[in-house]
C-alpha cells in the first residue's frame, strides 16, 4: 500500500523534485504508520475477547467443580435420611399411637421427608442448569431455606 498526499501549491512548478520525493517518502511511511496502527488495535481486541472468553470458561469450570460437589453432598445426606426415616418407621410401629413419642416420631418421619424432597430439588436443580430448563423447579422457597436464610 502506497501513501498518497496531494500537494496544492500557488504556483506551478514551485516544489522540486527532492521535495515530492521526500513529501512521497512521508506519505508512504504516514500509511505504514496507520496500518501498523490499525494491526495492533485490532491485536488487542482479539486479545480483550480472547481474555473475556477465558474468564467465561474459569467462570463455567467453577460451577461446573461445585455442582458435581453439591451433587455428592446431597447423595450422601440422603443416604443419611434414608436410615433416619427406616429407624424412624420402625420405631413408630413399636410406640402407641397415643403416646406422646409418636407425635415426635411423627415429627421427625415428616422432617426427613421433606429433607429428601429438598434434596430431590437440589439434584433437580443441577440437573436443570446442565440443560437449561427451568422449568422443574418450583419457585416457591421450602420452610428449610426460608429458616436457613433467616438464621
Amino acid at each position: 500500500m502506497f501513501g498518497v498526499l496531494i500537494l496544492y501549491a500557488a504556483e506551478p512548478d514551485s516544489v522540486s523534485t527532492d521535495e515530492v520525493d521526500l513529501l512521497r517518502r512521508l506519505a508512504d511511511n504516514l500509511a505504514y504508520a496507520l496500518r501498523v496502527l490499525r494491526m495492533k488495535a485490532a491485536g488487542e481486541q482479539a486479545v480483550r475477547k480472547h481474555d473475556a472468553l477465558e474468564a467465561q470458561l474459569h467462570q463455567a469450570q467453577k460451577m461446573e467443580a461445585i455442582g458435581r460437589l453439591a451433587g455428592g453432598v446431597a447423595h450422601d445426606f440422603n443416604n443419611m435420611l434414608a436410615v433416619i426415616a427406616g429407624h424412624t418407621d420402625l420405631a413408630l410401629e413399636q410406640t402407641a399411637p397415643d403416646s406422646a413419642l409418636y407425635a415426635d416420631l411423627l415429627e421427625i418421619q415428616n422432617a426427613a421427608q421433606r429433607s429428601a424432597d429438598l434434596t430431590v430439588n437440589c439434584w433437580l436443580l443441577r440437573a436443570n442448569r446442565r440443560s437449561r430448563r427451568r422449568s422443574l423447579i418450583s419457585t416457591t422457597p421450602s420452610p428449610e431455606c426460608s429458616r436457613c436464610s433467616n438464621g
